[in-house]
């Protein structure tokens, strides 16, 4: 199952609020699929060109995940795409982006939900 899927089928607006319920037999899935499952292609497709769906990857600075091959693939992509693949950097954060720049993350995010 697409990771994108998952979160969006296991979400649901309430009283003007997101909530988000846990499967744990399909969170095990996803992470059995982790690293067999390539997105190069989603991401240069043209269904996703077509389609009015964006996607931003929010790169944490101090995080050694992002190397420069990674990085210069998503700018490629970005530069085809016109906006649709983009990634943000977000400065003086680890892999816990959430816990090391909590505000900025949010500021990031909340505009898909616009």
């Amino acid at each position: 199952m697409n990771h994108a899927v998952f979160f969006f089928q296991r979400s649901r607006e309430h009283e003007n609020n997101f909530i988000w319920s846990f499967d744990l037999d399909v969170i095990e899935s996803l992470l059995h699929d982790y690293c067999n499952v390539e997105y190069w292609p989603l991401l240069e497709s043209d269904e996703l060109m077509q389609s009015s769906s964006s996607v931003t990857f929010v790169q944490a600075s101090k995080n050694p995940v992002w190397t420069p091959e990674i990085v210069g693939h998503l700018d490629k992509i970005d530069g085809k795409t016109n906006g649709r693949v983009k990634r943000t950097l977000l400065k003086d954060a680890g892999h816990w982006v959430h816990v090391d720049q909590p505000d900025i993350l949010f500021q990031i995010l909340s505009k898909g939900f616009q």
